[in-house]
């Protein structure tokens, strides 16, 4: 069973896109290089791949259908050490799922180009929840079975008085309920995370020349009092500048420092580290464009490590909508579960609109991470290090079927394989006074139908 599969869940989101390779076209075009740590904005409000744009008020209706093969990210070994000590837990238990997805907005007109809209302030409002319905027979009453409520609240600002300045403001609030076999209550972990923050950028002159500031504020707030201990505060100040020396090439320099606050055990957990990357971002030839670029870490306090980063995306454009790109980089950052990770991470993917209504999207995947000095959860005779082969893969097609309706299919796959195991202090069942073994290896396979309404 994997405690720090939220982390694992947050990342593959973050990772949309796909894996087709396209058929050879004509024409040429120029492809501007991306991918350069500190964004000059943060995409906060988006919509739909179908959805016609238009100001004003706005809202969709998703409905969700579908085959989850693991629902409680077990492992599905039943003595993870061997022991003759039968864990129950660890059964991986298949679910079949019905999700409602409800969201309203209302948006200014050109809030779709965000700081490239024409007009000096572009501003909106997103409200939506997330019902979830699994439906299980492994366990004897199923224990899984209760309906889990998610949800988020977003708002956005772009204030953009000359070419020579831009300005965003956001907030994002949004509430997570996932399946979790260590909480006896109700089988749920449920957070919270809310996250603030503006981006400034300054072009003087010619335009040859830009600065970017950032900062944001993310606070982490778990309800179930047993994950208390990774509730934490974490700042984050980051800087960019950039300079064009061709008409789409530019050498680059970023940095970022971060403050990390825990609520419990600060004295232990808080860190402030530091990262300074520089790099080259251009295109190669017509359809290629490359952004490489390295750098260095290291921690003003906390235990994080001194260590180089890197960083590789090589993209592959037929047109402004036909892409292929493949990526790598290598990283660190704080751990829920110990003081930091630390993670390569590699990817294909690609999107390809095959008409004006049918979309196809997808992604492939693998991400070694590091987690050192493991921390939440466990007793102290346990590994204090712990190394996870993760691999994933995410398809998905879209069609729509008129301006209000469109459906899509997508299958999502993800496996974690790490030799680590654990006692945990805590027993699920809570007649029962003694601790189990936990194996945090998975696989699970998703399997999904959605038809959506826009208004």
């Amino acid at each position: 069973m994997n405690l720090n599969y939220s982390n694992s869940i947050n990342f593959i989101k973050e990772m949309a896109a796909g894996v087709f390779f396209a058929l050879i076209v004509f024409f040429p075009m120029v492809v501007k290089a991306q991918g350069i740590p500190v964004k000059k904005e943060r995409r906060v409000i988006t919509s739909h791949p179908h959805q016609s744009y238009k100001g004003g008020f706005q809202g969709a209706i998703q409905l969700f259908a579908g085959y989850d093969s693991n629902l409680t990210y077990g492992s599905d070994k039943l003595d993870p050490n061997g022991d003759g000590q039968n864990n129950i837990y660890e059964k991986a238990i298949p679910a079949l799922s019905l999700r409602l997805a409800p969201s309203v907005k209302w948006v200014t007109p050109q809030l779709h180009k965000r700081s490239e809209a024409s007009t000096k302030l572009q501003y909106g409002i997103e409200l939506g929840g997330i019902f979830r319905q699994p439906y299980e027979t492994t366990t004897p009453n199923g224990a899984y079975n209760d309906l889990r409520v998610a949800g988020f609240l977003k708002g956005v600002l772009f204030y953009k008085p000359s070419r020579h300045f831009r300005l965003q403001i956001y907030e994002e609030m949004n509430r997570y309920s996932e399946p979790h076999y260590l909480l006896n209550k109700d089988y749920t972990q449920s957070w919270i995370q809310n996250s603030v923050g503006a981006y400034m950028t300054v072009i003087p002159g010619d335009g040859l020349l830009d600065f970017v500031l950032n900062y944001n504020m993310d606070f982490n707030y778990f309800e179930q009092e047993e994950l208390n201990s990774a509730n934490r505060v974490a700042h984050t100040f980051g800087f960019r500048t950039q300079y064009r020396f061709l008409p789409q090439s530019f050498i680059w320099f970023a940095a970022n420092y971060n403050i990390y606050q825990y609520l419990e055990n600060s004295e232990s957990r808080n860190s402030m580290p530091i990262k300074l990357y520089g790099g080259l971002s251009t295109p190669l030839w017509l359809k290629f464009a490359l952004t490489v670029g390295g750098g260095y870490g290291f921690a003003l306090s906390g235990t994080m490590p001194q260590t180089w980063l890197a960083m590789a995306n090589l993209t592959y454009s037929l047109s402004s909508k036909y892409k292929i790109g493949l990526g790598y980089n290598h990283d660190y950052s704080d751990s829920l579960i110990g003081s930091y990770n630390d993670t390569h991470n590699f990817y294909l993917l690609g999107i390809m609109p095959f008409t004006p209504k049918i979309l196809l999207q997808g992604k492939l995947g693998y991400r070694l991470e590091n987690n050192y000095d493991i921390y939440y959860g466990y007793t102290t005779d346990n590994p204090t290090s712990r190394t996870d082969n993760i691999f994933f893969l995410q398809l998905m097609a879209s069609y729509k079927i008129n301006k209000n309706f469109a459906a899509r299919l997508s299958y999502n796959f993800m496996m974690d394989k790490t030799p680590y195991t654990a006692t945990s202090s805590i027993n699920p069942d809570p007649t029962i006074n003694t601790a189990i073994d936990n194996d945090p290896s998975f696989m699970k396979h998703e399997v999904y139908l959605s038809i959506s309404y826009f208004f």
